[in-house]
């Protein structure tokens, strides 16, 4: 992008839909919308769909039910129940009363096969298909939960002598069963399931005593996946919010500080491999930071709104592919998968480095389960940009946004002023960037200045603003910054929480311009 581009405001709604888009046409017609698993790209071209096999199938097709559940809830824009028809029934294949676990054949035996990798997925779209009133949900809800619950002892260990002998081999904890902590944790908040809290209890528990040290250090034993790492992660967050629990609050909070920058920049790239020192990220990964983030800040650690913004406006945005012009697009193509391929992966996300949306020439451009997890971050950023207490209405992302009788518009990153149209007469409180200076905030209710009223770092505008167009002015801060990422050292030009350039140059497909 140019840097008059990354300096417009965005509107997050819009990318929300560009990434349903990319869910719905990633999935293939010709088999009742089993999706695809990526998008190649070679030779400056993309390449075509392609699929995988089993794993579109006891990965893919849970993680297109729930990230288009949440894009459609975000939207209002109803996806073809046709669509959701096809991927219950594939999602719904998936189990077997020999061990009510979802798996499906493995492509070269044909044997059956389960892998807990994907009781993250199953669970939460068990959740979504319940909420859209499908029966056989909670029949099949309630017999994973309770075969996990039998696998684990009172520790949160698992023992896999009470699982299937064909349940796939298991390495580290974060990346089988420990990565279902936040799919339980929204189940539990969503429909109150006693069962689901308390196998997000268990798994909690074992996670702290063996992935993390007391001080918030990895250990050995939580391994090298980083997606599943991340998500571990924000469940702990989100149970604490969900429980209560201001000692795990803090306890996570101190893993995220200490644990998490090992393989993710303060800006957001995550590595995809812990054991791979190279500059291949996930925007999966990074979703599920930001989630955390969001979920400490929800805590009453506001600075981390800060950091989610940052992580938002600065990589997980700037890695949605959404300049697909010069990409071949047939919408004659004999084949579906190379059928109008730039405008169905419009609004895709993929594996991307710190600036470019490629980390080798030939890669996956899109790939379905990281657009998944991608969106489901956007949901949840839309959702989090104003929050109604019983105080007042609170804006934490500084997005533009319209509610009821209320209207925020955020001209970041060009400018620094939120503008408010208050028709309900309640008390407003909007976050200010922790690089904003207070000395530099002005508040402007009418046309009458008035010094500003600050809640932490939050700006108040009273009630008695009524039908009154509110202003918030700042300075937004330049800066150029180093950081070293997978031992590289960057250089970065900010503009407050956007990157506008950075060096070394992106080879393949830059997100930013060189500095």
């Amino acid at each position: 992008m140019s840097p008059e581009e990354l300096l417009q405001p965005i509107s997050l709604l819009e990318r929300i839909r560009l990434g349903q888009n990319a869910l719905v046409q990633g999935l293939d017609p010709t088999r009742r919308h089993m999706p695809y698993w990526n998008c190649g790209f070679k030779n400056g071209q993309v390449s075509g769909f392609n699929h995988s096999g089993a794993w579109d199938h006891c990965h893919d097709v849970p993680r297109a039910i729930h990230a288009l559940s949440m894009a459609e809830e975000a939207t209002g824009e109803s996806v073809d129940s046709a669509v959701f028809t096809d991927l219950a029934d594939h999602f719904f294949a998936l189990f077997d009363e020999a061990d009510l676990l979802p798996g499906t054949k493995n492509d070269h035996t044909g044997n059956r096969f389960v892998h807990l990798h994907n009781l993250r997925e199953a669970t939460h779209a068990l959740g979504a298909l319940a909420r859209r009133g499908d029966s056989r949900a909670s029949h099949w809800v309630r017999r994973m939960f309770s075969t996990l619950r039998n696998a684990l002892d009172e520790t949160g260990r698992i023992h896999l002598d009470r699982l299937p002998p064909y349940v796939e081999a298991y390495n580290h904890h974060p990346s089988q069963e420990g990565r279902a902590l936040d799919a339980l944790v929204r189940y539990a908040r969503t429909t109150g399931d006693e069962l689901a809290l308390e196998l997000a209890d268990r798994i909690a528990a074992f996670a702290l005593e063996h992935d993390f040290t007391p001080s918030g250090a990895l250990t050995e034993e939580a391994g090298t996946h980083g997606h599943s790492i991340n998500a571990l992660v924000a469940g702990l967050a989100d149970l604490a919010l969900l429980t209560g629990d201001a000692a795990l609050l803090e306890r996570t909070r101190a893993i995220y500080d200490l644990a998490l920058p090992r393989f993710n920049s303060s800006f957001g790239w995550s590595m995809e491999s812990l054991n791979k020192f190279n500059l291949r990220g996930e925007a999966n990964n990074t979703g599920d930071l930001f989630r955390a983030a969001l979920c400490l800040g929800r805590g009453g650690y506001t600075e981390y709104f800060g950091q989610a913004e940052r992580i938002l406006r600065s990589h997980l945005l700037p890695s949605q592919l959404i300049h697909v012009e010069t990409f071949s697009n047939n919408p004659l193509a004999e084949e579906d998968r190379m059928r109008s391929v730039a405008d169905r992966i419009r609004g895709s996300f993929s594996f991307p480095t710190p600036n470019d949306l490629l980390a080798a020439p030939e890669a996956s451009i899109a790939t379905y389960d990281i657009t998944s997890g991608a969106v489901d971050a956007l949901c949840e950023a839309w959702n989090a940009i104003l929050v109604d207490t019983p105080a007042a209405v609170k804006m934490n992302l500084l997005f533009s946004r319209d509610w009821p009788d209320l209207s925020f518009r955020s001209e970041l990153s060009a400018r620094g002023m939120i503008e408010v149209v208050n028709r309900r007469g309640c008390n407003l409180l909007v976050r200010i960037p922790h690089w904003a200076a207070r000395s530099g905030v002005r508040l402007l209710p009418g046309s009458t200045e008035q010094p500003p009223t600050w809640i932490g770092r939050h700006v108040l505008i009273t009630g008695r603003d009524v039908s009154a167009s509110a202003r918030i002015e700042f300075p937004v801060l330049e800066a150029v910054t180093t950081e070293s990422i997978s031992y590289q050292r960057f250089t970065i030009r900010w503009r407050g929480d956007q990157i506008l350039s950075m060096s070394p140059p992106a080879k393949h497909l830059p997100m930013f311009p060189a500095l």
